[in-house]
């Protein structure tokens, strides 16, 4: 995770801009907001999207520290929704706070009024089944490759040592949404393996028998034709209660 900490205008200057004026989204305004979005388990692009703006228009300072705070109130029972009904998820409290504290004329640019659109004909989504005889003409005669990375937030399954190498399976969580134009998948909850060095686990082992923390792993991932599942090769690992403390650290010095 980036816990960089960028220069930021004060929430005064931050008013004084124009309402016209549009976010300026960087690579590392993105990378900061997946990894915000990593530790509140919020995987909504949308979401994603209004973090970074949030970053660009209000600093890396002020998000991180409403993030400290939101965990805090995770902690206590969280937020619920307006009708009271059922408690916000720790994205849509983050946001929520977020919209409620954010000066107007940023808030119009941060969440901008979506342009009603016309009636269009609903196109349906392409059948997974189909996919096939288009997916091998795609792999046919490909030698591109590409930088590959996970993320992984969750509870970790059955813990196997072995030597210096830790073993444990984790579920994965349906996407919230899913853009237009993507085939629906009947499988939304693969099974990852997980493989960490002894070295990383043991920074992590004792947070997670808080049964209320989650692991938060970056790796390799790679298909294991033996088992038919992905597995992930562990390159970093924490946790979020961890990453809390030790962003608690940062902004105390």
């Amino acid at each position: 995770m980036n816990d960089n900490i960028m220069s930021t205008d004060s929430t005064t200057e931050v008013a004084e801009k124009t309402e016209k004026s549009k976010p300026t989204i960087t690579p590392e305004h993105t990378q900061q907001a997946q990894a915000i979005a990593a530790t509140l388990q919020e995987d909504n692009s949308e979401a994603i999207g209004q973090i970074a703006r949030l970053i660009a228009h209000m600093g890396a300072e002020w998000v991180n520290e409403l993030l400290a705070e939101i965990l805090e109130i995770e902690k206590n029972g969280g937020i619920m929704t307006r009708n009271g009904k059922r408690r916000r998820t720790a994205g849509g409290a983050y946001l929520h706070l977020a919209r409620q504290r954010v000066p107007r004329p940023q808030r119009r640019v941060i969440w901008p009024r979506k342009k009603q659109k016309k009636n269009k004909k609903q196109i349906p989504p392409f059948p997974w089944e189909e996919r096939v005889p288009f997916v091998h003409q795609a792999l046919k005669g490909y030698k591109g490759e590409v930088t590959v990375k996970v993320t992984l937030v969750g509870r970790p399954g059955k813990i196997i040592e072995r030597q210096q190498l830790i073993i444990t399976p984790v579920t994965g969580k349906p996407p919230a949404t899913m853009p237009n134009g993507l085939p629906e998948i009947k499988d939304k909850k693969p099974v990852y393996l997980v493989y960490i060095a002894r070295k990383q686990w043991s920074r992590v082992e004792t947070a997670l028998k808080d049964p209320d923390d989650k692991i938060i792993v970056q790796g390799y991932p790679f298909y294991d034709k033996q088992f038919k599942v992905i597995s992930v090769l562990a390159q970093s690992t924490t946790t979020v209660n961890l990453q809390r403390a030790q962003r608690e650290k940062k902004q105390q010095d």
